[in-house]
């Protein structure tokens, strides 16, 4: 018994110390995980590799020799190491540079310290270009063009501001080696610091127009079920209603999938050609239905700008580009530095893109019509508020506009109605139209939401509350059998004396 005893305890000696053992490495571990520096990202995304069909970095001139020798898998290399060598392009290596990839977000967590002004850098607009590619690739020579965004982050005080903007163009070597491609050199060859030029372009015209969905394809759905000869039918509908121009929405996701994007563009352009057929302008609003200002969505986003202005910056039914619907919407829960600085780098990667594409931002009500103001082509805000102030509204604007056009781009009234727990009387809806209208005659531009009823509103758009749903649902001045209602009857007396009238407000200054 003794013995049974004596090794029992013996045993228990040795698991204690197995014990004691694995929590000190434990514990050592933990301290060596805790004493680490911390990895932070805006979003877990921000963590995860990104798929090769999102890289923010558009080829272009490969129609020199050998260039077709080029393959996928090389590009992907020359980007990453594009990526490596990017702590060098500002000209300091405490400056981290945010193109867009989650390997680089990772290099920039000290931006949030909240005790120190992060400078950081972004890059829009990047294009490579091989000039030389050796018959047997092995050395490859490309160009890269770009705008640098430089920045000042401080945390502390909430603060955003993009200090200036940069064009440059540099020359990069590979050398094709047994361990892959290498690079030999990375040569800044031009820098200029971009300066917002004076310009003066002539509005010909006022513009009267309708938000315009399908009412077969409201929202998401417009593009991707996109059905055309209702479209055509529609067009020729606000034609005789006697309105020059549209709003369209361009849904950001159906936009920038690789599976559908090239359909996208086809029949944004076939729908901007449909307007042309009628002499209908189109105020094209890009970034639908996505709400994300974050840095490493920056060059990705410019991207889809530059494809966009690709299909149809010259096409002549465009009248401006609405770079985000109410994006003052987004101010709490992105915050308004993170919100104003995205629109400001969009706004010139528009003018790098296409100096000839006015720009605006739909502002969700007047008293932000001011942000942005300098950097803006017209000056666009909603109104949804009681008629009784619209014209002090409209005048608090005017007086900060100096001679930028005004746009109230989204007005308009529901029939729907609390008392009556559902539809309530287009004749109400007209007399509150006719009031809305009466007070913008010193506008140069005026939308009205919307040109049908729908039947389906989606979710995702408006919410789950079936009262919030059901408003949007009878907001047209055509109701669901598609018959004209006493307010469109007010949108065509109104566009036959507003459009005729001369405007003096015609200068855009940028």
């Amino acid at each position: 018994m003794m013995h049974v005893i004596s090794n029992f305890g013996i045993k228990r000696r040795f698991l204690f110390a197995i014990i004691l053992l694995a929590a000190a490495l434990l514990a050592s571990a933990l301290a060596v995980r805790l004493s680490a520096p911390a990895q932070q990202y805006d979003y877990l995304s921000d963590a995860i590799e990104l798929k090769e069909e999102i890289l923010s970095v558009k080829w272009t001139g490969l129609d020199i020799p050998n260039a077709d020798l080029l393959s996928k898998r090389d590009k992907q290399e020359f980007t990453s190491l594009l990526k490596l060598s990017d702590g060098h392009k500002s000209g300091s290596a405490k400056r981290p540079l945010i193109i867009g990839q989650a390997e680089t977000a990772r290099t920039v967590s000290h931006c949030d310290d909240k005790n120190t002004v992060c400078k950081a850098s972004v890059y829009l607009n990047r294009e490579l270009s091989p000039n030389y590619v050796h018959g047997d690739l092995r050395l490859v020579n490309l160009t890269e063009s770009s705008i640098r965004q430089d920045m000042e982050v401080n945390q502390n005080l909430g603060k955003i501001s993009i200090k200036a903007a940069h064009r440059q163009e540099r020359q990069y070597r590979f050398v094709l080696t047994q361990r892959g491609w290498v690079m030999k050199t990375n040569e800044l060859v031009f820098e200029e610091t971009l300066v917002p030029a004076e310009r003066t372009e002539m509005l010909p015209n006022r513009y009267s127009g309708l938000n315009y969905y399908p009412a077969s394809a409201p929202w998401s759905k417009f593009w991707s079920e996109y059905p055309r000869e209702e479209i055509k039918t529609d067009l020729e509908l606000i034609n005789r209603l006697g309105a020059n121009s549209v709003r369209i929405f361009l849904n950001h996701g159906y936009f920038t999938d690789p599976a559908t994007k090239e359909i996208a563009h086809e029949r944004l352009l076939d729908f901007m050609d449909l307007c042309g057929d009628k002499n209908i302008k189109a105020i094209v609003t890009l970034f639908d239905l996505r709400s994300d200002y974050r840095f490493a969505n920056w060059a990705g986003d410019s991207l889809h700008i530059g494809e966009v202005i690709t299909t149809v910056g010259e096409h002549p039914s465009l009248l401006a580009m609405d770079l985000k619907n109410q994006a003052d919407l987004d101010f709490d829960s992105q915050g308004e530095p993170q919100v104003l600085s995205w629109l400001e780098a969009m706004i010139q990667s528009v003018r790098d893109h296409s100096p000839r594409v006015s720009v605006t931002v739909g502002w969700s009500d007047a008293e932000h019509a001011s942000k942005l103001l300098n950097l803006v082509d017209l000056i666009s805000y909603h109104d949804y508020n009681k008629p009784s102030g619209f014209a002090d509204r409209f005048k608090s604007v005017q007086a900060i506009a100096k001679s930028k056009p005004i746009f109230v781009t989204e007005i308009g009234s529901s029939r729907w109605s609390l008392l009556k727990f559902g539809e309530g009387s287009p004749k109400a809806q007209a007399k509150r139209l006719q009031q809305q209208l009466d007070q913008l005659s010193g506008a140069s531009g005026v939308f009205v939401w919307t040109l049908h009823d729908f039947e389906n509103v989606p979710t995702n758009i408006v919410g789950h509350r079936p009262w919030r749903r059901d408003q949007q649902k009878i907001f047209g001045i055509m109701d669901h059998d598609g018959q004209m209602l006493p307010a469109g009857e007010i949108f065509k007396t109104f566009n036959s004396t507003f459009l005729s009238t001369p405007h003096s407000s015609t200068e855009i200054s940028q």
